[in-house]
């Protein structure tokens, strides 16, 4: 999403190809390939976008140091999953402990490019 053109405007906010993009990096995420028909066998299943919040945000951000102020356009992305449906059932053996309903949960942040 960082280089697609027109994503996001000068003003950090979301610009004119921000719902496509935003299409086309879920299928990547999920499917590990470019386009947003989808895939059969997803790389990533069972993965959710859009829970408990939106999971494609951008905002502007400002960073400082002396002197020098440099300030840019921040895209986040978040997404979680359920542990067994990437890992298996089967990953961790521990006596009393059950690995069932633990989500995984990452969080990215990029600077855009718009290039």
């Amino acid at each position: 999403m960082a280089r697609v053109a027109n994503a996001v405007d000068d003003d950090c906010s979301k610009g004119a190809k921000w719902n496509s993009a935003v299409a086309e990096a879920k299928n990547l995420i999920e499917c590990g390939i470019d386009g947003t028909a989808g895939c059969a066998v997803p790389v990533l299943p069972n993965i959710t976008f859009d829970n408990p919040v939106a999971s494609f945000e951008v905002s502007e951000r400002t960073s400082s140091s002396s002197s020098i102020t440099v300030s840019g356009c921040v895209i986040t992305v978040r997404v979680t999953a359920p542990l067994q449906t990437i890992f298996g059932t089967n990953l961790v053996s521990v006596p009393g402990y059950n690995l069932a309903g633990v989500t995984l949960n990452a969080e990215a942040l990029q600077r855009y490019i718009g290039r």
